[in-house]
């Protein structure tokens, strides 16, 4: 995916999505000012419209799915000069991945652009917002996630007041050696390991009886590569604790990069996603089984009131097959461990 600046010129040829990454768990749209050479807009769309306005300044569309249809009929018949379509600000939940491909796209001579109206933010979420907080024990607060509990919603990320929150974790991020090291492993990086075997693991830290333990991540890195694999059994006298296949192991396209990815001794690592991991404030568990989500909040957060969203959608950021000028989005799920 191509980046530009700003201040850069935006060449004709390509579909122009002037949008810019910022931090946090944001898409934002550039204020149409940021633009070279930006005509009176086309097609609108602001968070009180509807897809079934014709997209005028006085009835805008609602998404941006419904515009880039509207943009896209002008494009199969031919253009004759560009077309610019206004953003007004505001947040806009994504439910589904949005697509611009070939037939989105400008020409040499026309451009297409999408641009937020001046002085405005316009915001691409693909995040679903979680109420009904409670408080629990001690400093934890809780909320229902029904989703959760019928399998139809499973994220790893949360964030509070726009803030990314920690999925609890031991050794704790903030600890001055913030992991741990693989101790023993029956995988072993004289050989590929094979894809079907039953790991058998220890590591420097103590480890519990957790009540759900097939919830909880072990998580290890080595150079700059990083892995995840569920536990199995714990075996809490031993301190041991088991891998259950299946395993994907790195291509060997590199000779020894599959290394990295195995789960060997002396390898940094840590544990994650357990309720008796949470222990202090800004870390977060989701208990699948119960469709309970518990954050114990930051200083000054108030969960009564406070914006807090998981991800919803599996990829915010549109998905070009095209050439397009696009940032990034944090609000999005990834794919989750078997």
């Amino acid at each position: 995916m191509h980046m530009m600046r700003s201040d850069q010129t935006l060449p004709r040829r390509r579909l122009l999505g002037a949008v810019a990454a910022t931090v946090g768990a944001t898409l934002l749209l550039l204020p149409l000012g940021s633009l070279h050479g930006a005509v009176a807009a086309d097609f609108f769309i602001a968070p009180n419209g509807d897809d079934a306005n014709p997209g005028t300044a006085e009835k805008p569309f609602a998404t941006l799915a419904r515009a880039r249809n509207a943009v896209r009929e002008k494009v199969a018949v031919g253009l004759d000069r560009s077309w610019l379509v206004l953003v007004r600000g505001g947040t806009y939940p994504q439910t589904e991945t949005l697509v611009f491909g070939p037939e989105d796209s400008g020409t040499e001579r026309h451009s297409i652009t999408y641009a937020a109206s001046p002085g405005e933010t316009v915001v691409l979420s693909g995040g679903r917002r979680i109420s009904g907080w409670r408080k629990g024990k001690d400093q934890v607060w809780t909320a229902e996630v029904p989703e959760a509990r019928s399998g139809k919603w499973h994220f790893r990320q949360l964030f509070v007041k726009g803030r990314r929150a920690v999925r609890a974790r031991t050794p704790n991020l903030d600890d001055p050696v913030p992991w741990w090291k693989i101790m023993t492993s029956t995988c072993t990086i004289d050989a590929l390991p094979p894809e079907d075997a039953l790991i058998t693991a220890s590591v420097t830290g103590p480890v519990k009886g957790y009540n759900n333990p097939r919830d909880v991540e072990l998580v290890y890195i080595e150079n700059n590569a990083g892995s995840r694999k569920c536990l199995g059994t714990i075996d809490a006298t031993a301190q041991t604790f088991t891998l259950a296949p299946p395993h994907q192991w790195n291509p060997r396209s590199f000779g020894t990069e599959w290394k990295l990815s195995v789960p060997s001794e002396g390898k940094a690592c840590y544990l994650e996603n357990a309720l008796e991991m949470l222990d202090q404030p800004g870390e977060w568990y989701l208990d699948r089984q119960a469709g309970i989500l518990s954050y114990w909040p930051r200083a000054g957060e108030d969960l009564r009131q406070d914006d807090v969203v998981a991800p919803a959608a599996q990829k915010t950021l549109p998905l070009i097959r095209t050439t397009i000028v696009f940032g990034w989005a944090a609000r999005t799920a990834w794919i989750r461990l078997s």
